[in-house]
């Protein structure tokens, strides 16, 4: 995943920010004789989020994020070794990142890092076979401490 943002600070320790980003995503779901039948996922997102930044140490911050999400994209499954069945798919996303820290390395370059995640979303999958139309839609509530991120940030 790689994304772009844009941000700015319009209270004390308070920044609103707007990123654009993508997505990329494959996992094998059916061994064949020629290899592994895959899933995958291209994504693209608008993300405004809005951080609180609380000085721990020196440059050292504490920057919980909440934010909102919206998502879309494609899911490409694969039928065959040639073949596959490419589908819409767009989806949302409210979320908190409560263990946030950035270290800010210059006046202009901070170093941050993500760790864990709680949201609640939902993807909506539109698949047409034949003259029939199937929509599935999936909420879900996560608790995600084993996902990170690492983030560079450049100030201007």
């Amino acid at each position: 995943e790689i994304a772009a943002e844009y941000g700015h600070f319009v209270a004390d320790n308070f920044r609103v920010a707007v990123s654009l980003g993508a997505s990329l995503a494959s996992s094998p779901n059916v061994k064949e004789e020629w290899g592994w039948k895959k899933d995958r996922i291209l994504a693209f997102a608008f993300n405004p989020n809005v951080s609180y930044y609380m000085r721990l140490a020196g440059n050292l911050y504490y920057t919980p994020e909440i934010g909102f999400s919206l998502e879309r994209g494609s899911l490409r499954a694969q039928t065959s070794m040639l073949d596959a069945d490419v589908t819409p798919l767009w989806g949302w996303n409210v979320y908190a990142h409560l263990l946030a820290l950035e270290y800010r390395a210059t006046e202009k370059v901070a170093i941050g890092a993500v760790i864990g995640t709680i949201n609640y979303g939902g993807i909506k999958n539109t698949e047409i076979y034949y003259t029939n139309t199937i929509e599935t839609t999936m909420n879900q509530f996560m608790f995600n401490m084993n996902k990170s991120s690492i983030i560079i940030r450049f100030y201007l």
